[in-house]
């Protein structure tokens, strides 16, 4: 391992001590706790009808791909799956949401140690 990746390691560990938080991942009947995921966001450009460039900020949530899996086999985030964050007995649910064309999630830093996913807010019953 060389001084850079080792630092990168490194630094992966603080971030998810220091700002990783609790979620539950539902994908259909499966249910899997993150304990460190980490909240962020992303900005995505587009272009409406009439020429405009149109600027979103949209919900992410950063989880390690090791911690996305089922019976040993790795789970993929798909559109309409769901993520529930619970801070003093509130839970907000987020839903897995494709960002235009880039689908609904990507790799997060240059080791891909975390996938970005991409999510929206919706009520939680």
């Amino acid at each position: 391992m060389t001084m850079v990746s080792s630092g990168l390691a490194w630094l992966q560990q603080q971030l998810a001590a220091n700002a990783g938080q609790e979620v539950v991942y539902r994908a259909g009947r499966e249910t899997i706790a993150i304990p460190d995921a980490i909240l962020g966001n992303s900005e995505y450009e587009s272009e409406d009808a009439a020429g405009a460039i149109v600027r979103t900020v949209v919900v992410d949530w950063l989880i390690p791909p090791n911690r996305l899996t089922s019976d040993d086999a790795r789970l993929e985030p798909k559109p309409g799956h769901q993520i529930d964050h619970t801070v003093d007995s509130v839970t907000r649910r987020y839903e897995v949401q494709n960002l235009g064309d880039e689908g609904c999630w990507r790799y997060s830093g240059p080791s891909r140690d975390r996938l970005r996913i991409h999510v929206r807010e919706i009520p939680c019953v």
